[in-house]
């Protein structure tokens, strides 16, 4: 298992991809457990791309997204990051 996750709250992000800067990625572990992640500066797609680009140590058969306080639903959902990370990882 690999958890990359962007290292802020991205609501309405949408697809956002970052083209303009390098991206930052920190070894972390996960609060409360002794599991180790990576954290980006990136948005979710970003997150989701570093994976698929080797930041993962094996190509991901599942992409999991999103933590949420509310739903993503109806004309929202074009806003989400959390709907564009799952999207990304069928792209």
């Amino acid at each position: 298992m690999c958890v990359i996750a962007p290292n802020r709250n991205w609501t309405a992000a949408g697809h956002t991809k970052t083209l303009d800067r390098p991206l930052r990625v920190t070894e972390i572990t996960l609060p409360g457990t002794r599991l180790g992640a990576y954290s980006s500066d990136g948005t979710p797609s970003d997150c989701v791309a570093l994976g698929l680009l080797g930041l993962a140590p094996e190509r991901p058969r599942l992409v999991v997204s999103g933590i949420n306080t509310g739903p993503n639903l109806g004309s929202d959902i074009t806003y989400s990051g959390t709907v564009s990370a799952a999207m990304e990882g069928v792209v």
